[in-house]
């Protein structure tokens, strides 16, 4: 029989570094664990161990919003799915950098338990400092309510404290729910893990449903045509709004289906949004752009080989290197 090995104790938590921080960012940052329900020096543990592997202490921010972005969101449940794990021509699973950034404890495996903790609450997003991945975490929260027809969430984040805590506990609780689909989903095998190849593959497939849903001619590529035609959708969908809201104001319009995060908050966020007209730059500025100032807008961002289109290699590597 062969001896048996005594199982490796992990190293002991003894030696110490030494870090000077203002009093502010210290109570700041202690006032972010509680709310999250994690202790500092475990946040700390976890974001020296990322920077080992990655060589990034944070992840990094767009350079621009992409415009359309809600909209094609929504529209993205109509478009087909292509398979794919890898840029064409690339050498490494697509969206690695922000795999990388969820993967806590930088094993190469990413759980259930480790993928909720590292999206962190909806609640801290209202301090957010606009990384990428808290971009699009403020993008899940408005789909959530853009799918059932619901008025735009934008007062969650911009008037924090006049939301009650009702609707906080159930937005929580809905982001918690709908994050374990997302994350069945991208678990292709059902195993309980999501590796890099899963998740490379599943976020190409949803920049595929995203470029999908901008082509409007059916020649496989983003023209100005498929922006003059987006723009006339668009304008028609922003007329209806008032109508919705008055909708969404209606109780008779919730039924046994209506989550409780939409049945709360929806009203409320209608009456901050009458009350306070909060700001909503990314609407105002769609508004006020022609479809030719957003075609040359994704142009610049895509940087294509030939500026008249945009096929969706240039399209998913300009999504990729808003992950890096």
């Amino acid at each position: 029989m062969a001896p048996q090995t005594r199982p490796r104790r992990p190293a002991k938590k003894s030696e110490a570094v030494e870090v000077r921080l203002s009093h502010a960012d210290k109570q700041a940052f202690l006032a972010a664990c509680e709310r999250q329900d994690r202790t500092a020096s475990g946040v700390l543990r976890e974001a020296m161990a990322h920077f080992v592997r990655t060589g990034r202490a944070a992840p990094s921010r767009w350079s621009r919003i992409m415009p359309y972005s809600l909209a094609a969101a929504s529209l993205a449940l109509l478009a087909a799915v292509q398979s794919a794990d890898r840029l064409p021509g690339g050498d490494r699973p697509y969206a690695i950098a922000e795999f990388d950034e969820l993967d806590l404890n930088s094993d190469g495996r990413l759980t259930l338990p480790e993928y909720r903790r590292a999206q962190g609450s909806v609640r801290a997003l209202a301090d957010a400092d606009g990384s990428s991945s808290q971009a699009r975490r403020r993008g899940s929260v408005s789909g959530l309510f853009a799918a059932y027809g619901a008025v735009s969430p934008t007062v969650l984040f911009a008037q924090p404290d006049q939301i009650s805590a009702d609707c906080w506990d159930a937005v929580e609780l809905e982001m918690a729910a709908q994050d374990a689909r997302h994350f069945n989903r991208i678990d292709a095998d059902g195993d309980g893990v999501v590796t890099a190849e899963e998740w490379g593959a599943y976020q190409l497939n949803t920049a595929r449903r995203g470029f999908d849903a901008m082509e409007q001619t059916g020649d496989g590529f983003l023209t100005l045509e498929d922006f003059r035609q987006r723009h006339a959708q668009m304008e028609e969908f922003m007329r209806a709004e008032p109508e919705r809201i008055e909708r969404v104001m209606d109780p008779e319009t919730f039924n046994e289906d209506t989550p409780d995060a939409v049945r709360l908050c929806a009203p409320e966020f209608v009456r901050l949004a009458q009350s306070a007209q909060p700001a909503e730059p990314q609407r105002r500025e769609y508004l006020d752009m022609s479809a030719e100032e957003h075609f040359e807008d994704m142009v610049e961002w895509a940087r294509p080989e030939d500026p008249d289109r945009i096929t969706f290699e240039d399209y998913a590597r300009a999504q990729e290197r808003g992950r890096d």
